[in-house]
C-alpha cells in the first residue's frame, strides 16, 4: 500500500491524522515528536550516506516505486539471434563486438520502457476510468484514442471515460523506432516491410551496441531490405 502521493505528501491511510497532508520531510519530524510524546524515542545517532540532489532546484531525490511498461524481449531476442546466425546483421570489427552482441542478446531481459517526465512520446495506453469516482478500470493499449474507443464495450462507451497515461517511452526505445518512423509505418503485419526502407549501413559508437543498434534491430525483427 504506498502512505505517499506522487508530490511526497502523506495519504489517508497512514491512519494518524496529524501527519496526513503533511510533506514526507516536515512528518519525519513530526513523527519524532509523537514517539518522544509517548516516551518510545530512543535517540539519533549520525552516519555518512550519500543523497543524490536535483543540480537545478537542489530538491532531494528519492526513489518512488510506480507502475511501470514491460516489452517482452525475450521473443524478439531470439529472431535477432537467428538473423545474426544468418549474416544480417554484419558487425565490424566483428571482434570483440559480434561477441558481445550475441552475449547481450542471449542475456536480454524484459524492458522497462516508460519513463515518468514531462517530454518525449507518450505511452500509447489509455485506461477507461470512472468520470465520478475515478476508479482505475482496465488498459487499453492503442495507436490513438479513436483506436482506443473502439475497442471499449457498449456499456463503457456509455458509462466511462479513457485517460491516456501521462508516462512517455524511454529515449532508447523512441529513438529504436528510427528505422520505421522514418518511412511512415503505421504498424501491421499487412505492411511489414515499407517501400524504401532505410538504414542499410550504420555507423555507430560500441557503447550502444546493445542500448540502441540491438534493441533497434528487435524492435523492427530485422525486416527483410
Amino acid at each position: 500500500m504506498a502512505l505517499f502521493t506522487e508530490t511526497g505528501r502523506i495519504k489517508p491511510e497512514v491512519g494518524i491524522q496529524s501527519l496526513i497532508g503533511k510533506d514526507r520531510l516536515e512528518a519525519r519530524r513530526l513523527v519524532v515528536a509523537l514517539l518522544e510524546d509517548r516516551n518510545v524515542y530512543r535517540g539519533a545517532k549520525e552516519h555518512s550516506t550519500r543523497i543524490a540532489t536535483c543540480e537545478r532546484s537542489g530538491c532531494v531525490i528519492e526513489p518512488m516505486i510506480q507502475p511501470q511498461w514491460y516489452l517482452k524481449m525475450e521473443p524478439l531476442a531470439k529472431a535477432t539471434l537467428k538473423a545474426t546466425k544468418n549474416g544480417l546483421p554484419r558487425i565490424r570489427p566483428d571482434v570483440p563486438y559480434q561477441e558481445f552482441w550475441i552475449k547481450w542478446l542471449k542475456g536480454t531481459q524484459d524492458w522497462c520502457l516508460s519513463r515518468q517526465i514531462w517530454w518525449g512520446h507518450r505511452v500509447p495506453a489509455y485506461q477507461v476510468v470512472d468520470p465520478f469516482g475515478k476508479a482505475p478500470g482496465r488498459w487499453i493499449v492503442a495507436a490513438s484514442e479513436s483506436e482506443a474507443r473502439a475497442k471499449m464495450t457498449a456499456e463503457e462507451r456509455d458509462s466511462y471515460n479513457l485517460e491516456q497515461d501521462s508516462d512517455v517511452l524511454d529515449t532508447w526505445f523512441s529513438s529504436g523506432l528510427l528505422p520505421l518512423s522514418t518511412v511512415e509505418w503505421k504498424g501491421g503485419d499487412s505492411d511489414r516491410v515499407p517501400l524504401g526502407y532505410p538504414l542499410s549501413f550504420i555507423e555507430s559508437g560500441s557503447d550502444i551496441l546493445f542500448f540502441w543498434l540491438a534493441r533497434m534491430a528487435m524492435l523492427c525483427e530485422l525486416l527483410p531490405l
